[in-house]
């Protein structure tokens, strides 16, 4: 591993943050969350996927499940993708 590498790294690495891996299910018939294990999450929305409303019910929807305020949540990989990763944010 170079240098490269490791500055990179530095740059993504934060100490406090906390990700979650999503597997999203755009215009399900009920919105609902399932704990596939510790931060990796299937999430069922009822919105569809166009104009970013997916994603915001994504962001809605976790939050209410883990009890976090919207403000706190970011889309950080996957926007226009099934598999997402939430940063949340301290």
């Amino acid at each position: 591993m170079g240098n490269k590498d490791v500055v990179l790294w530095d740059i993504c690495y934060h100490p406090f943050m906390r990700s979650i891996r999503i597997k999203t299910f755009p215009d399900s018939k009920r919105e609902l969350v399932e704990e596939v294990s510790p931060n990796v999450l299937r999430v069922f929305v009822r919105d569809s996927a166009q104009n970013n409303m997916a994603n915001r019910a994504v962001i809605r929807v976790v939050g209410a499940f883990y009890g976090i305020p919207e403000n706190k949540l970011r889309i950080i990989v996957g926007h226009r993708a099934h598999n997402k990763t939430l940063e949340v944010r301290e």
